[in-house]
């Protein structure tokens, strides 16, 4: 019978042995009997394939968690006599305890056993943060730290290093993310009303405490396949999952890169909004971005309605008829809006080719070419709005990390709610 076995450190350690033996030729089917037929030999045990895998699956799911851990701990120290890692338990990492239903309390009385071969078996098979930047990061460059940033000095840089582009190409890189730290940012108050909200009797009153819209996308990616594992998303393809906010104005408000295609957006989206030095807008009390379905609907992030049959995306909407009650006519102006910052996504991509034909550079590189897309974009926007370039909003840094909270989510679908029925009465 196939079902759950206590695996000792011994057999554990012979499992790992076995598997990076036997890694460079990929864990096929023959391959899983050869790892059990051999581990039965040298632990003297009778495990079957099916117990092997949970075992895979399960020492998989404690590296990633450690991994995340030491990723996301700045400063975690371990103690020097029982190598377990020291951190302050305080609502940040009780809110990750909790994400894991208590397995990072047990590392605080125990660490991770055989972290170095599990290092070298899992190591890349999974999205990581580890690459993850955002503009608000100031002057630290992607891979590395650098001089704080200014929108004189990065201007500097840009137009110096422009004027021989085709030799010095990764110059003209490195100066366009410096741009990024003044040029993607809020050029309104969040706490206005938008002119394409405050100006439409379409959205108006209903949509007045929005503030913009939050979404993911994926840009192609340049791996080799050993490392491409982690990178390929739901669609077979090697790609990043970017995340990006954008007001009404299609200016982008605030951007992420770095993350592997196999990254789940919600994933992201947590990551962004918990990490202070970001800089991520966060929307002020009683204010709220668009999200689409993907996203929870708590407290500063509206998302449509999610019932059975009912629809939630423009798209269901123009190929077939019109909003049908009150839920549908709610999804359907939400999604109307919302839209904008899909059509962000493909002026971006439609402007910048290389975004779908990446070049053959190393990955520090490719982020920074999105990086610099988005800048120009942003670029570009601001002088057909004629804004002055460093006349964006200062966003301090500040962690937002009770996204999940039920309570939250409770207030927000009251708020949705309460939209769709002044929606009906009104139209």
């Amino acid at each position: 019978m196939a079902g759950r076995v206590a695996w000792s450190d011994d057999s554990t350690e012979f499992f790992l042995d076995i598997c990076l033996e036997m890694k460079a030729g990929g864990l096929s089917k023959v391959n899983w009997d050869r790892i059990v037929s051999t581990l039965n030999v040298k632990s003297g045990k009778n495990f079957n394939i099916k117990q092997a895998r949970n075992h895979w699956d399960d020492l998989r799911k404690r590296f990633k968690i450690w991994n995340e851990m030491e990723l996301n701990w700045t400063g975690l120290t371990f103690d020097p006599i029982t190598g377990c890692p020291v951190v302050e338990q305080d609502d940040r990492w009780n809110i990750f305890v909790n994400k894991y239903k208590g397995m990072l309390a047990r590392f605080l009385r125990r660490p991770l056993p055989h972290l170095e071969k599990l290092r070298a078996l899992f190591s890349g098979s999974f999205a990581t943060s580890k690459w993850s930047f955002s503009p608000g990061l100031g002057g630290e460059q992607i891979g590395k730290e650098n001089e704080e940033s200014s929108y004189r000095n990065a201007a500097g840089r840009f137009q110096h290093s422009i004027a021989t582009i085709g030799l010095y190409f990764k110059q003209v890189l490195e100066a366009m993310v410096h741009l990024s730290t003044v040029i993607i940012r809020p050029y309104q108050s969040l706490t206005v009303v938008p002119k394409k909200i405050g100006d439409s009797t379409k959205y108006w009153p209903y949509f007045k405490d929005c503030v913009g819209a939050l979404d993911g996308t994926h840009i192609n990616a340049v791996v080799s396949d050993d490392d491409g594992v982690a990178h390929r998303g739901r669609k077979g393809k090697k790609t990043w999952n970017v995340l990006a906010a954008c007001s009404f104005d299609r200016l982008f408000t605030f951007i992420n890169v770095g993350f592997e295609g196999s990254a789940h957006d919600i994933t992201v989206w947590n990551h962004c909004l918990t990490v202070p030095k970001f800089r991520f807008p966060h929307p002020p009390p009683g204010k709220y971005y668009l999200v689409d379905s993907g996203y929870p609907n708590t407290v500063g992030y509206l998302s449509p309605i999610k019932e059975k049959d009912i629809r939630t995306h423009l798209p269901e909407f123009r190929n077939g008829p019109p909003p049908q009650g009150m839920l549908e006519l709610f999804n359907y102006l939400h999604s109307s809006l919302r839209t904008t910052i899909e059509r962000c996504f493909g002026q971006l991509k439609g402007r910048w080719k290389i975004l779908t034909m990446m070049p053959q550079m190393d990955t520090k590189h490719q982020l920074a070419i999105m990086v610099a897309t988005f800048t120009l974009h942003n670029f570009i926007r601001l002088h057909e709005l004629d804004i002055p370039i460093d006349s964006g909003i200062e966003i301090e840094p500040r962690a937002d990390y009770d996204l999940f909270n039920e309570n939250r989510k409770a207030v927000m679908k009251e708020v949705q709610l309460n939209i769709a029925k002044e929606i009906w009465n009104v139209l």
